[in-house]
């Protein structure tokens, strides 16, 4: 119950001590932490983020997923647009903790769209 109301929260209390990306779950950092070079093996550096891969191919599915995207993300909480997924999380970044999505009838605000959702009903 605690990790899933991580989902609703933005907890993540995981982070990785070599880019500091930070996780909900710890199984997902260990995962991650397998991207990052250890040891001899040659590194692959982004030329967009710090992000290092031990692979090539890893580095190219890095590109593909982060840097690259057909249309603009728009910040649902703000409106402002970003023209890759890395812009837009790191932008994401800037509302933690903040309390967003307020609602028009009274004072409360809150960090998440469904607790404001629920809040109206």
């Amino acid at each position: 119950l605690k990790r899933h109301l991580r989902i609703h929260t933005g907890e993540k209390p995981y982070q990785c001590d070599i880019c500091q990306t930070r996780f909900t779950q710890s199984n997902s950092l260990k995962a991650h932490k397998l991207t990052h070079n250890i040891g001899d093996k040659p590194v692959f550096q982004c030329e967009l983020c710090p992000t290092t891969c031990g692979r090539k191919t890893d580095l190219r599915i890095h590109v593909q997923k982060l840097h690259t995207s057909d249309k603009p993300l728009k910040c649902k909480r703000c409106g402002k647009s970003f023209p890759d997924r890395y812009s837009y999380k790191l932008h994401n970044k800037s509302h933690e903790g903040e309390k967003c999505y307020k609602c028009d009838l009274c004072p409360y605000a809150s960090i998440s769209a469904r607790h404001l959702e629920s809040h109206m009903l």
